[in-house]
């Protein structure tokens, strides 16, 4: 699936129109928000149209479509604003970066060692599990 954040990652507030609505979700023309994936988390924001507001709790890749879920049944249609949180979409986009460099340098220290798993917290810490068989506890100290 193609998505528009892909495209545009530093576009962050989006005026589209809803393309389609169910209690609780929305589709978009076109959404700035990243639905997650590749470990990152999905971002958060909000949609406002005319007559309200809802934050946007998840997202549903359903249907060929990226559906937003909202935190109202608020019957949504027209025309819209969607706006990422943009300090919550560069933690996380940092935190994904941070995560590529460690797998590297173990990579490289640790005769090609593997990641076997990778949780990232909506509070900023990340955690990673890798395949070290055998490792020497200094030499991961000193890796630190």
């Amino acid at each position: 699936m193609h998505l528009f954040c892909h495209e545009h990652p530093d576009t962050l507030v989006v005026e589209t129109t809803v393309t389609d609505a169910r209690p609780g979700k929305v589709a978009l023309a076109q959404s700035p928000f990243y639905p997650g994936g590749g470990g990152q988390l999905a971002d958060r924001g909000v949609v406002r149209w005319t007559d309200g507001e809802a934050k946007v709790t998840g997202f549903d890749l359903s249907a060929g479509k990226v559906w937003l879920l909202l935190d109202t049944e608020a019957e949504v249609a027209g025309a819209v604003e969607a706006t990422v949180d943009s300090g919550f979409r560069r933690m996380m986009r940092q935190l994904h970066t941070d995560t590529h460099v460690l797998n590297a340098l173990v990579f490289q220290q640790f005769d090609g060692a593997l990641v076997t798993g990778v949780q990232m917290a909506e509070d900023g810490t990340a955690r990673m599990d890798f395949d070290l068989q055998g490792a020497d506890n200094e030499r991961l100290r000193a890796l630190e």
